[in-house]
């Protein structure tokens, strides 16, 4: 492992123990490793240690679920499912902010330089805000989303042209051809 990656694991470390979520005793081994947005890792942990993983989460009351039984909620945490990982839960803020995706056999945490999800619900469930969403794409979804890179998010706010009222939603178009 070169300095690069053991800086970012370094990092993701370090901010998680802020958030009282104990990574380094959690990670059994650590797999693959980015340094570039989303700086972060895959990990495995020990039989049974992705319950203490989840239960630190919880406990921190400093992350939202990426709920998918909503609309948001199922975009929000779709890179997460076509990645393998069950679940997704979001750091609340929008600054940078951690990401833990948690599998079967295999974990991730990653710090996103933009945080979409500034509060969450009683539930504990993200609520997110719209306006950090581009930002989101461009800087931390695009490099890992493959041929889907090529996509744009644009976010529709205000008046519609058409019909004179409030308009609400996100268009993706595409930017290049194949």
């Amino acid at each position: 492992m070169g300095d690069r990656e053991a800086k970012a694991i370094e990092q993701v470390i370090t901010h998680a123990q802020r958030l009282r979520i104990p990574l380094k005793a959690l990670a059994k081994e650590i797999k693959t490793v980015t340094v570039n947005n989303p700086v972060g890792f895959d990990f495995t942990c020990e039989k049974g240690k992705t319950r203490d993983l989840l239960l630190s989460i919880i406990d921190s009351g400093k992350f939202g679920y990426d709920d998918p039984s909503t609309l948001f909620g199922f975009l929000a945490g779709c890179i997460a499912k076509r990645s393998g990982f069950k679940s997704s839960f979001r750091e609340i803020g929008i600054g940078p902010s951690m990401h833990i995706q948690i599998g079967d056999s295999t974990c991730n945490a990653h710090i996103d330089s933009t945080g979409i999800a500034p509060a969450r619900d009683s539930k504990s469930n993200n609520i997110y805000d719209f306006s950090k969403i581009v930002e989101h794409w461009d800087r931390d979804l695009r490099p890992e989303l493959g041929p889907f890179r090529h996509f744009d998010v644009t976010v529709l706010r205000g008046p519609s042209e058409v019909t004179g009222g409030s308009q609400f939603g996100l268009v993706l178009s595409l930017r290049k051809k194949f």
